[in-house]
């Protein structure tokens, strides 16, 4: 039996102190031994009072904050780096251009060295440091410098000196470290805020109390602003009670000066995006019978769970023209308002007075209200009637200093972004969306400091893709550009023709070229930087700001939100790569083309338009192929046709292209268009396909809305895909219907069908139908998989109108999702 000595004695004193502590925790601080290194010892001022049953005569008392390591942390703050920013422009993107910034490095050096630039500059600051837990590697510790060698050497650092060991509880720093890693760091940030600016910390239970008395010292107690209470979830790993909270302690810059410029935060109310949507439907559904809008939306809130944020809202089911609204007080404020007679609109006869008087001593306002039907009656004049408040003016409310989000949900959401769990408990972007919302706006600045996962920039870009980063649609007048034009568009369409010696006059035409319209024009203009486009109208996105003076009706009819949500999010993934759906029963070797024509607007000669060929694969793949601007239009018959050798190069450049992605020709060409196809033509085509193993067969595909219409017995019209034979090479086809696999028919009316005829070449008219009806369910641009037209002729003039809007000099072949 072996036995097991130590090498040194206890220490009996500190033994003793913890004894102390048991009993008098208060009388327990943290101070310097004479090595210099942290230890725990007795106040015994603070004791002999705990002990005695009268004052006891000591040091004179203050109140302040005071920790071994202040100084240091002071002296942290104010001391001077020789270090520089060095910019990683191989690690950036638009470099140059760009707003954003994200600098790694020391975030106590990388505060100074912006101290300079963003002096006085940022709107807010969040920031997450670590929690106190007792395992985080909470700061690069340059206290008691005499002993770093030996930590290097024993592990507890590393080689750059930086603490490598965790900061547990017994540890006698165990408060002072954290002080003495935060101070310095938060003097700092104050100093970039503006006078108007805030900060936003988090923390948990561990160092709250310690946060609060630093963030006063600082910034002053006169500044704090509140403790915002996140309550993320409840907890069951607690032997006695669930803390399942944190907080956010804001403090702002300058309270005395907000107060003074009545500067308010306010964030929009959660659940009025459903809201909004549910009243949409129900417009649909009833038109402008809003008694039965109101009992939809009574039903609707009643079908919610209590924990919906829609839910809150549910005082605002009144229906009319204008939107929602919740039938209001008109009574005067504390009583002894005007009494007058008002009329009910229906009965003609007085209606009950309210008992405090209108809240309006004019009685000629009141009629003006109710003639802009503001003020809710009830069903006769017996009831008193109500000032309508409208939701829409009613969006934003003061922020609410407890508030509840699932605290697992952000890290759900993370994981599925990153693929793993790289981040413990990230904080969640949408709360401080929420946060930045209330405080920010336009260019503003957002800072963070303990950047982690990256959960502030993150909620940045979604606030910029909602109302904050819109940009104004309008241009002040001082700012606006006015033109210098001085030739008229007829003068410019016969300079085309017939230029002039100096070209001094074509100088002025040029601006001709271009379309008027913006959208167009755009698009026209970015297919020679081959940049995809997604243009969204102001009217889209927020249609109740844009109602008429009526408040009624909008300037432009939109879809309702949970549709336009649908296309906008599906289209903007196809334009970004990706590709939403294809077609489950695919015919490989197959290419199908549509032509596009359109006139050239400018020019002199009414026959002169431009050729385009879109070439789409059953996958949905499709690229558009520039063809030439010549004499294609036939203004007798209404009808275009290229001559034999534009019509050859066209359609060579298609099967080049095939042959270049696929290794092959294609067994088989479609060729669709809107009207037949001439001789000349057709034999370009048949020359572009000579020598090659292609089958090429000429479609035309026009509406046939007046050459018949078919009815079935029934709820609902006829089936989508349903063919009616005339010949075999002719047909109709109804691509729009009855779906019985969806249970329903997405029209308004009687479907009318397409007429599909087999014009040039051979090919079983089953097998055409079967193409068409397959081609139709591959629309990416609005997002349709049941739309009437194929794809191959269905964006043909919104092709056109971009191949003519603009002077274009790129390639002769981009993807289909650069001109949608």
């Amino acid at each position: 039996m072996s036995a097991s000595w130590a090498l040194r004695s206890p220490n009996l004193t500190q033994d003793n102190i913890a004894r102390i502590r048991e009993m008098f925790p208060g009388c327990v601080r943290e101070a310097k031994g004479e090595d210099g290194s942290l230890k725990l010892a007795v106040d015994f001022d603070q004791l002999r009072q705990e002990l005695a049953e009268s004052i006891v005569e000591g040091p004179q008392e203050r109140y302040h904050l005071n920790w071994p390591g202040k100084r240091e942390a002071l002296h942290a703050a104010n001391a001077p780096i020789a270090k520089t920013l060095r910019p990683c422009r191989e690690e950036s993107v638009n470099f140059d251009s760009t707003k954003n910034l994200f600098i790694e490095g020391d975030n106590l050096d990388a505060l100074k060295l912006l101290q300079e630039t963003y002096l006085g500059k940022v709107k807010m600051i969040y920031i997450d440091p670590p929690y106190n837990t007792g395992n985080d590697f909470i700061y690069k510790d340059s206290f008691a410098s005499d002993q770093i060698a030996h930590q290097v050497a024993s592990g507890e650092r590393s080689e750059e000196g930086e603490r490598l060991v965790a900061n547990p509880e017994g540890n006698g720093r165990f408060h002072s470290n954290w002080l003495t890693m935060i101070a310095p760091r938060i003097r700092l940030a104050k100093n970039m805020l503006r006078q108007d600016g805030a900060i936003f910390v988090s923390c948990d239970e561990g160092e709250h109390p310690r946060l609060r008395l630093i963030m006063d010292e600082i910034f002053g107690q006169s500044n704090f602003v509140a403790d915002m209470v996140w309550a993320a979830g409840r907890k069951n790993d607690s032997r006695l009670v669930s803390v399942s909270h944190e907080y956010i302690v804001c403090y702002a810059r300058d309270v005395e000066y907000l107060r003074a410029k009545q500067i308010t935060w306010r964030q929009r109310k959660k659940g009025l995006d459903e809201i909004y949507a549910q009243y949409e439907r129900l417009k649909r559904q009833h038109g402008k019978d809003y008694k039965a809008m109101t009992e939809g939306m009574k039903e609707w809130y009643r079908s919610l769970s209590d924990s919906h944020p829609s839910k809150a809202h549910k005082h605002y089911a009144h229906a009319d023209a204008r939107g929602l609204y919740f039938p209001d007080n008109i009574s005067w404020p504390g009583g002894g308002g005007p009494k007058y007679e008002v009329l009910h609109p229906v009965t003609k006869m007085p209606v009950k007075v309210p008992s405090r008087g209108w809240m309006t001593s004019d009685p000629k306002r009141m009629q003006e209200w109710i003639d802009d039907e503001r003020v809710h009656f009830g069903e006769d004049e017996n009831a008193v009637p109500c000032i309508k408040s409208y939701l829409k003016d009613k969006e934003q409310q003061t922020p609410y200093s407890v508030f509840y989000q699932d605290g697992r949900a952000a890290s759900k959401r993370l994981r599925a972004l990153m693929d793993g769990d790289l981040f413990d408990f990230p904080k969640d972007e949408l709360v401080l969306q929420e946060v930045i919302e209330m405080l920010t706006e336009g260019d503003d600045i957002v800072v963070d400091f303990f950047a982690g996962s990256s959960t502030t920039a993150h909620s940045v870009i979604l606030q910029n893709a909602t109302d904050g980063g819109r940009p104004n649609s309008s241009v002040s007048a001082n700012e606006r550009v006015q033109g210098s034009v001085t030739i008229s568009e007829k003068k410019a369409a016969a300079l085309a023709i017939q230029p002039t010696l100096f070209g001094e006059a074509e100088k002025q035409a040029e601006v001709y070229k271009y379309a008027k319209n913006f959208r167009r024009q755009l698009k026209a203009r970015l297919l020679d930087h081959q940049i995809v486009t997604q243009i969204i109208r102001e009217t889209t996105l927020t249609p109740w700001e844009f109602l008429k003076s009526n408040g009624r009706d909008l300037k432009r009819n939109v879809e309702d939100s949970a549709t336009i949500a649908w296309k906008l999010s599906t289209g903007s993934y196809y334009k970004s790569g990706g590709r939403p759906w294809q077609l489950a029963d695919m015919r490989s070797g197959v290419c199908y083309v549509g032509l596009v024509y359109k006139k050239q607007p400018e020019h002199l000669d009414p026959r002169y338009a431009c050729c385009a060929a879109q070439m789409f694969l059953s996958n949905g793949e499709g690229v558009v192929f520039r063809g030439a601007l010549g004499p294609w239009f036939n203004p007798e018959r209404k009808e275009f046709h290229l001559d034999k050798a534009a019509a050859r190069r066209l359609i060579e450049t298609v099967l080049n292209e095939y042959r270049l992605n696929h290794g092959s020709d294609p067994a088989e060409l479609f060729i669709h268009a809107k009207s037949s196809f001439s001789d000349w033509e057709w034999a370009g085509f048949e020359e572009a396909v000579n020598g090659r193993n292609t089958n090429i067969v000429g479609v035309q595909i026009s509406d046939g809305w007046n050459q018949i219409k078919l009815f079935r017995p029934g709820s609902y019209p006829v089936i989508r895909g349903t063919a009616l034979l005339t010949g075999p090479r002719s047909a109709f086809l109804w691509t729009s219907g009855y779906v019985p696999r969806l249970d329903t028919y997405m029209g308004p009316e009687t479907p009318n069908p397409l007429q599909v005829m087999i014009r040039r070449g051979d090919a079983s008219i089953e097998t055409v139908l079967s193409d068409v009806l397959s081609l139709t369910k591959i629309n990416f641009n609005t997002c349709l998989f049941n739309d009437r037209e194929p794809v191959t002729i269905r964006f043909a003039d919104a092709i056109g109108d971009i191949l003519i809007a603009a002077p274009v000099e790129s390639e002769p072949r981009l993807p289909f999702k650069f001109y949608i």
